[in-house]
């Protein structure tokens, strides 16, 4: 293995755009740094990641035990200002241009029936497990949207505050009752620095980046969701939230919850689904919201357009989640090549 000191000379070395730091953790280290945005003609949004070592990657265990200690992490809540001004959006999908759009893509055969792992859409789904410094397990909802790319909320990823990573994170693929099709580790994973904001809790913006990209080192056995940015939320009057709310049978088996989709103009960056169940809440964080949801393939069917964020308040039949745009195809792309 190479020697820290050399690692990070070649580091301050390189010509590329990144910055990336080492340091050592016991017998691994991790690389972490940022990438500028190819999306913002300010810049002022970059990309943040970190690089596991494969040492990293291979000391995360996740036995029996701990896996059932492990806490569903509570649905954030954003506290509305009555007569607050109008928040500016972000760069985003109502003026961005035309948008892009992938289509999912199976592997193997599955029944088709709500609430089963191995039915369509949801043998593409997950459960997400991390841990927080200091706090310990907690569990988020999770998905594939590409081959070997899982998304989840940055809130399972990274506290809003100080940017801290956190920590042992594993997809279990196809979760139900404590069996999994695959239990997956990333390489790397990454966030749009926009997600971290501080202590400006009145500013709406950072929920728009509530969205996180993790790469695994081997492809789905099952296959992807599809996925669409810069989309008119029009286009979808109703979607699917689909993850593992602790409210509902423990969150050992996976929920789906449907509801009409808005685009508040009060919230602009954001989507806003009416699911009508006050359960779906803790340990759903993260889980895909699916437009033209179908147990069935077609082309433009089951396509991830936003994952459960926040609620406003006590408002828990109503979710929020962010409109994805070109940073979310850019944030896409950054991790299919490695976080490079």
């Amino acid at each position: 293995m190479v020697s820290l000191s050399r690692l990070l000379e070649s580091l301050l070395q390189s010509k590329s755009r990144g910055v990336a730091l080492a340091f050592a953790t016991g017998c691994t280290f991790f690389l972490a740094g940022v990438a500028l945005s190819q999306t913002s003609p300010k810049a002022t949004n970059h990309i943040d990641f970190v690089i596991q070592s494969p040492d990293q990657e291979r000391a995360v265990r996740w036995n029996e035990g701990r896996l059932r200690n492990a806490k569903p992490l509570p649905i954030p809540v954003a506290k509305t200002t009555p007569g607050a001004p109008k928040p500016v959006p972000p760069s985003g999908p109502r003026s961005a241009g035309p948008g892009e759009s992938g289509p999912a893509h199976n592997v193997g055969a599955a029944d088709k029936m709500t609430g089963d792992p191995n039915s369509y859409p949801l043998r593409w789904a997950g459960k997400f497990f991390f841990s927080k410094p200091g706090e310990g397990d907690y569990i988020c909802s999770a998905q594939f949207i590409a081959p070997r790319i899982v998304l989840t909320a940055a809130h399972c990823v990274r506290d809003d505050n100080t940017g801290q990573w956190y920590r042992d994170f594993e997809f279990d693929l196809q979760y139900e009752r404590g069996k999994t099709t695959q239990k997956l580790t990333p390489k790397c994973f990454a966030t749009w620095s926009g997600w971290v904001h501080g202590s400006s809790d009145d500013d709406d913006r950072f929920w728009h980046f509530d969205y996180a990209m993790l790469l695994t080192g081997e492809d789905s056995k099952t296959g992807n969701f599809g996925w669409q940015y810069n989309y008119d939320p029009a286009q979808y009057p109703k979607a699917y939230k689909v993850g593992y709310p602790a409210d509902i049978l423990d969150g050992e088996v996976i929920q789906v919850d449907g509801g009409p989709l808005t685009a508040p103009e009060t919230r602009p960056g954001l989507v806003r689904l009416e699911h009508g169940n006050p359960n779906n809440t803790g340990g759903s964080s993260g889980g895909a919201w699916v437009g033209n949801y179908s147990t069935s393939l077609t082309q433009d069917s089951n396509r991830v357009i936003s994952v459960t964020s926040h609620h406003v308040n006590d408002e828990t039949t109503v979710s929020f989640g962010p409109e994805f745009d070109q940073n979310f195809k850019g944030l896409m792309d950054f991790v299919q090549r490695g976080c490079k």
